[in-house]
């Protein structure tokens, strides 16, 4: 009445799903430290963190998948060669590993060094993690893409050259705001991370920080008050082309002097955070009759007002910045994304360093009219 499964395929079964779901939590490891380095959000125990915990996962998969291919061939050489999916999925999974060696030997130490990273290195990194996530995907693909086995090797490796070429060019194409955007600096240790301020104001802590935050959020719930939490998105321009310029120890007396700045602009209950690079967060309560737009408008201005005398030469600066109110209905992630996408879009405008995100509590017609501030 019903099939019997028998021992072998019950075991390649089993086997087939470790594989499946090593390689799902991989791929969600790598897209997720992906994300985190690109928005300036990923900390260097979450990087330390995620290279452990990739390098246990692609153990794993290479087992299952040996194992599996032991089940289906016994490694006879004539039946490997007669399957072309089979082939192009170990060269991928062959070429991933050889680059996650180039990422443990070259590209990590790029984000660690205390040296300016120029064309060159930035390049590898942008190139090694590129091909990394490439290669990932594709193993995953070719594992599912029953299709491919019709078709001859020699087809599929003309597809996998293009494939990688074009995601090299592409990768090479970054390389310029991969250097402007600062997040080849974020894992640079600065003196601001090694102080120990007792204020409220420890920069180089994001985890104080975030608990600070949630303190002051935990505190306002409840309460019928008027004041309001204004969450400010600061970016300092160009962070990569400061190094460039002036070398790596500009760079960062440079981002040490933003710091300087910024705990001397804030008042005593204002939260000031680093998110990486030359990314800054800060949660300012402002009384209800405060012109909040100002006070922030003052503050970006303490900030650029006069250039940064470094070893090598005056740098001057500038920072963007976008705002918003945060709402007793949202969460703190929330309210920094808007105050993001506020700054994106000052960006996006031009000539607007400061921009407003429109409260929520306004009509969908009132927000979508809300105008830049200059």
């Amino acid at each position: 009445m019903f099939d019997v499964i028998t021992l072998g395929e019950s075991t390649r079964l089993a086997v087939l799903y470790a594989h499946l779901l090593a390689s799902m939590l991989a791929i969600a490891r790598v897209l997720a430290a992906d994300v985190g380095l690109v928005t300036g959000r990923l900390s260097l125990e979450q990087m330390h963190e995620t290279v452990r915990d990739i390098g246990l996962l692609l153990a794993a998969l290479w087992a299952t998948g040996l194992a599996i291919v032991w089940l289906d061939t016994g490694f006879e050489p004539a039946k490997l060669a007669m399957s072309s999916k089979l082939l192009l999925k170990l060269l991928a999974v062959s070429v991933l590993t050889l680059n996650g060696a180039l990422l443990h030997r070259l590209s990590f130490p790029i984000l660690l060094s205390d040296r300016a990273a120029g064309i060159g290195a930035a390049s590898l990194l942008a190139v090694s993690g590129a091909l990394s996530t490439l290669h990932w995907l594709l193993a995953a693909f070719v594992g599912v893409a029953s299709p491919l086995a019709r078709l001859p090797l020699e087809n599929l490796l003309v597809a996998y050259a293009l494939v990688v070429a074009a995601t090299v060019v592409v990768a090479i194409g970054c390389v310029p705001m991969l250097q402007r955007s600062g997040i080849l600096m974020q894992f640079v240790p600065s003196p601001e991370k090694r102080e120990a301020s007792g204020d409220g104001c420890d920069v180089g802590d994001r985890d104080r920080f975030e608990r600070d935050v949630q303190r002051t959020l935990s505190a306002r719930r409840g309460r019928d008050t008027s004041d309001r939490l204004v969450v400010v998105a600061l970016e300092l321009d160009d962070v990569g082309s400061i190094v460039d310029r002036l070398g790596r120890a500009a760079g960062v007396q440079v981002f040490a002097t933003v710091v300087e700045r910024l705990r001397a602009a804030r008042r005593d209950h204002d939260l000031i955070g680093h998110l990486g690079g030359g990314r800054f967060v800060l949660l300012l309560g402002m009384d209800a009759d405060t012109d909040f737009v100002a006070t922030v408008k003052r503050l970006r201005s303490d900030v650029v007002r006069e250039p940064v005398v470094t070893l090598a030469g005056p740098c001057r600066i500038d920072v963007a910045i976008g705002m918003a109110v945060h709402d007793a209905r949202e969460s703190f992630e929330h309210v920094l994304d808007r105050a993001h996408g506020a700054l994106a879009s000052g960006r996006v405008r031009a000539q607007q360093p400061c921009r407003l995100a429109p409260p929520l509590s306004w009509p969908d017609s009132q927000r979508a009219c809300v105008p830049g501030i200059a």
